[in-house]
């Protein structure tokens, strides 16, 4: 009983941040909505979003939250929207990068973030590119799905938050043999397979609310 009471000014907590990041986002020129869940983000991406964008086709970045959110399954089930999606099976190398120069010229783009600083930047490491290129520019809207977890301080425990944990977690998740998948942190390795390669600080969303973060009230992804 007492653990249950211990969770609550916790809760309150996470309300408290994530409203106050939302705020952070807005000032920055990004759209920015909370959700209790995954399922209410969804229903909210599916009800709302979508029909408000309308895409012919829609890209992906990488994600492991995207992955475990029933993105997949529902932009599948279109059969009005072109899914331009680069881990699709049986794809050749060749035709996944193809499949992410596609995604960048899609109406809508679907990703994460790796840090989300509170002062409303996002912060990213990206191994090809496209993932980050696509929040710069070229679809016209890109909505990035953001567990709690990913929130950070400010732009140093960003970069100790990706180094630390993501990047080794998603070395580990694609079944590469870098040697942060031993040590279970960054080593800013030169192996022929670092997926590590582009940092973007996005400072600001232009044009304005062609970003839309839904960040949610549970830890997703890392």
């Amino acid at each position: 009983m007492s653990g249950k009471t211990a969770l609550v000014p916790l809760e309150k907590v996470w309300e408290l941040r994530l409203a106050e990041t939302a705020k952070s986002l807005e000032d920055n020129g990004f759209a920015a909505t909370v959700h209790t869940d995954m399922a209410a983000a969804m229903d909210y991406f599916k009800n709302t979003l979508l029909p408000e964008v309308k895409p012919a086709s829609v890209g992906v970045g990488g994600s492991e939250t995207v992955r475990l959110s029933g993105f997949y399954e529902y932009i599948n089930s279109r059969k009005d929207i072109v899914f331009n999606n680069p881990y699709a099976p049986g794809l050749t190398p060749e035709q996944g990068i193809a499949m992410r120069r596609q995604g960048l010229i899609s109406d809508l783009f679907v990703t994460s973030t790796n840090a989300l600083l509170r002062d409303g930047r996002l912060l990213n490491l990206d191994g090809f590119g496209n993932r980050v290129a696509a929040m710069c520019f070229g679809p016209s809207k890109v909505v990035i799905f953001a567990g709690r977890n990913k929130i950070v301080d400010d732009l140093d425990a960003g970069v100790a938050h990706i180094r630390g944990f993501a990047a080794p977690g998603n070395n580990i998740r694609l079944n590469k043999t870098n040697p942060c998948t031993k040590t279970g942190s960054c080593m800013d390795c030169k192996s022929s397979g670092r997926v590590c390669n582009y940092w973007v600080l996005t400072e600001r969303c232009f044009p304005a609310k062609k970003i839309h973060v839904l960040l949610i009230n549970e830890d997703h992804g890392y």
